[in-house]
């Protein structure tokens, strides 16, 4: 799915409150200020040829209708915005909204079943960080407290 610019956005909210709809209709539903409906037929093709919409001819009218929901699009621009920016790390993205606490277990406590704190995903993300290596010796300190632990019993 390709992006948006901003211009097609804009068409695409309010096609979105509508569903479908002829130019007019599309006309009545832009916001203030309105462009020339020729910039609206316009945008309304490029729409068509980058999949967002379909086109259904009556006559000498075309009827637009939306083909990709305002869900389906918020989520790829959320998949493409977490793969440019963190990594591809959904837990990168949710560490940095704790670090600059936009998310706290506030947030979180009506999604949680797994009790996820903040605090355990900024230790996950601190582990993603560290290198191979630097985990493995972990692994082994941990392994060796253990049978430490073990042999004291």
């Amino acid at each position: 799915m390709k992006s948006l610019t901003p211009a097609e956005e804009t068409l695409m909210h309010a096609l979105w409150i509508i569903e479908r709809g002829f130019l007019k209709d599309i006309m009545e539903a832009y916001p203030e200020p309105k462009p020339h409906h020729n910039t609206v037929a316009t945008v309304l093709k490029i729409l068509v040829e980058k999949g967002f919409l379909k086109v259904k001819p009556f006559g000498r009218l075309h009827r637009y209708e939306v083909k990709v929901s305002k869900e389906q699009y918020y989520q790829q621009l959320l998949r493409l915005f977490i793969e440019e920016y963190y990594q591809a790390s959904p837990e990168l993205l949710l560490a940095e909204m704790i670090r600059l606490e936009l998310l706290t277990d506030q947030h979180l406590k009506p999604y949680n079943k797994t009790n996820v704190t903040t605090e355990s995903v900024s230790v996950k993300e601190e582990e993603s960080k560290k290198s191979k290596p630097e985990k493995e010796k972990k692994k082994k300190k941990e392994k060796s407290k253990k049978k430490k632990a073990e042999k004291n019993q």
